[in-house]
């Protein structure tokens, strides 16, 4: 009797033994799964990498020059002789300050080749205001009189094939163009080793083309961000996020 309990309870052993080691042991697909989690976290710490390599980078700050050169010419607006006399002077440059344009050249005159009826010519290169759409109208914090300078336009850009709106200042002829020498008197400093660095992951990474999937990792997709944000307009769907109410223009529905 003793025999057989003994015999019983070396059965009972084994039997937990293999469902210990059922669990222990990974399938296939686990083992492949193991292998891409373990790649991903290399690849995020890759990027944690080049983000702090860069954030000591900016923080190399800069250098300033014994002797200052000039390095072709820059173009802005600025305020007009008689309306820096006027007594809204001050409204106005706080008005440019925030929507101002600065181009740079190699040329006094701002022109650039440009080709008319297969001939190349030069001509002036254009050069507007900044005109700021609804998202980027909020980061400059404009107050109520000064959002009434400007006015609310839409038009199709062909290239995006979409329809985009813009804020423009009304009056643009309070401001002129003005040509400076742009004077380079600093430089930012230079930290071999550390440039080193960041060019050796760099290049690892777009060598062996993990740029795609850490752009999925850290966007959730892998084309660009346009793509996720803008829908193309034969996919658009007028009931998508609105209610059957609002779509129909009814407040209420009742049925018998």
């Amino acid at each position: 009797m003793k025999c057989g309990f003994n015999a019983f309870a070396m059965s009972i052993l084994k039997i937990e033994e293999l469902h210990i080691l059922q669990y222990q042991l990974k399938t296939k697909r686990q083992k492949k799964r193991l292998v891409k989690e373990a790649k991903d976290k290399y690849l995020l710490k890759i990027h944690r990498s080049i983000s702090s390599l860069y954030a000591e980078k900016r923080a190399l700050g800069w250098v300033e020059l014994e002797e200052p050169y000039q390095k072709g010419w820059k173009r802005s607006f600025k305020l007009r002789d008689d309306v820096k006399r006027s007594k809204k002077s001050g409204f106005y440059q706080h008005i440019l300050d925030k929507i101002n344009t600065t181009v740079y050249s190699d040329r006094k005159d701002f022109k650039v080749k440009k080709k008319r009826r297969s001939q190349y010519g030069y001509v002036v290169k254009v050069q507007k205001l900044f005109e700021p759409c609804e998202y980027q109208l909020k980061g400059l914090k404009l107050n109520d009189r000064e959002l009434q300078q400007f006015c609310k336009v839409t038009s199709y850009n062909k290239l995006t094939k979409r329809w985009k709106t813009n804020y423009v200042f009304l009056e643009p002829w309070r401001f002129e163009l003005r040509v400076e020498p742009n004077m380079i008197t600093k430089h930012r400093a230079y930290d071999p080793l550390l440039e080193s660095s960041i060019d050796e992951l760099t290049n690892y990474m777009w060598k062996n083309d993990f740029n795609k999937r850490l752009r999925k990792l850290l966007d959730g997709c892998y084309g660009h961000w346009s793509a996720k944000m803008f829908e193309k307009e034969k996919y658009k769907n007028p009931m998508k996020g609105n209610s059957l109410n609002a779509f129909l223009g009814k407040e209420h529905w009742v049925l018998n």
